[in-house]
């Protein structure tokens, strides 16, 4: 039986990273933290399960009411894991597009470059931060936010990346 999560689909990974990025004011962010915020894009029941900054602590009511993946996901590192190369291969096919740097991308950072997307592009992006507000508003404002290296950054916090090794 051959079963279809966006999850696992690159082009539907390359809109999510381009959803992610549009709406983050800097419009770049470290790999890292692109696929961690990619990750509760997906599966954003899991957000309220990581230790969130105490200023962000008042979103866990409402991130638990956020429901997307069909099946419960039991081991969230895994899948995590299992993201990776659609990510990577996103990532390659929006530098292919002149959309991201490519030079930034060779130094870990994903940087949204001034190209213009097309219109229908643009469009499909608008509607889905309309319908999904309140995460896109989380993930981008404010999660994204937070410390990302230490042990009280993102990555310690979500438990999805090494954190023990930062130099900060």
């Amino acid at each position: 039986m051959l079963t279809y999560h966006p999850a696992f689909d690159v082009y539907n990974c390359a809109f999510r990273e381009l959803l992610l990025l549009e709406n983050l004011s800097t419009k770049q962010a470290p790999i890292g933290l692109l696929r961690v915020l990619d990750f509760y894009l997906l599966f954003p029941e899991l957000a309220e399960k990581c230790k969130l900054p105490k200023e962000l602590s008042s979103y866990k009511k409402e991130l638990k009411t956020l429901r997307r993946s069909y099946c419960d996901i039991q081991e969230p590192l895994r899948v995590f894991a299992q993201l990776e190369p659609y990510q990577d291969a996103a990532l390659e096919m929006l530098v292919s597009c002149g959309l991201i740097s490519s030079e930034d991308l060779k130094r870990g950072m994903v940087v949204r470059t001034s190209a213009l997307l097309p219109m229908k592009i643009a469009e499909q992006l608008m509607r889905e931060k309309q319908e999904n507000q309140l995460l896109v508003d989380f993930l981008c404002n404010h999660f994204a936010k937070s410390e990302f290296y230490g042990k009280s950054g993102i990555k310690s916090r979500t438990g999805l990346l090494e954190f023990n090794y930062d130099s900060k």
